[in-house]
C-alpha cells in the first residue's frame, strides 16, 4: 500500500504558490477570493485527506475527514497517486461531489487555470 501523503503535500504546496498569486494580483475582486474559504476532501481505499484553503491562500492538510467539505473527491490511492505526480487528467475511476456551489467554482476553475485535473 503506498501512501498519497507525500504527493497531496507536493499538491498543497503548489495550491498554495497558485493561489497566493491569483490572491496577489486579484484580491479585491479577484474570482478566486469570492469563494474561499474552500475545504476540499479526498478519500481513497486506504486514506482519507482533508485540504484547507483560506482567505489568504494558505493551504493546510489534515489526515483526518472534514464533517462539511465543499468538494469531495472519491478514487483509489493508484489513481490519486499518478494524478498528483502527473498533473494528469485521470482516465480511470474518479468521482467528484460537489457539496457548495462554491466548492464546484472553485473546483472548475482551478481544474483549467491551475491544470488541474478532470
Amino acid at each position: 500500500m503506498n501512501s498519497i501523503t507525500g504527493p497531496l503535500q507536493s499538491f498543497c504546496e503548489e495550491t498554495r504558490r497558485r493561489l497566493k498569486s491569483e490572491l496577489g494580483r486579484f484580491y479585491t475582486d479577484g474570482y478566486v477570493s469570492r469563494y474561499l474559504p474552500q475545504t476540499w476532501v479526498f478519500k481513497t481505499e486506504n486514506e482519507t485527506f482533508t485540504m484547507f484553503m483560506d482567505r489568504e491562500g494558505d493551504v493546510v492538510l489534515t489526515g483526518t475527514e472534514s464533517r462539511s467539505p465543499d468538494v469531495t473527491v472519491l478514487t483509489t490511492n493508484l489513481v490519486l497517486s499518478e494524478a498528483l505526480q502527473y498533473n494528469s487528467k485521470p482516465k480511470w475511476q474518479w468521482h467528484v461531489t460537489f457539496h457548495t456551489r462554491k466548492g464546484e467554482a472553485v473546483y472548475t476553475y482551478m481544474r483549467g487555470k491551475f491544470g488541474l485535473w478532470g
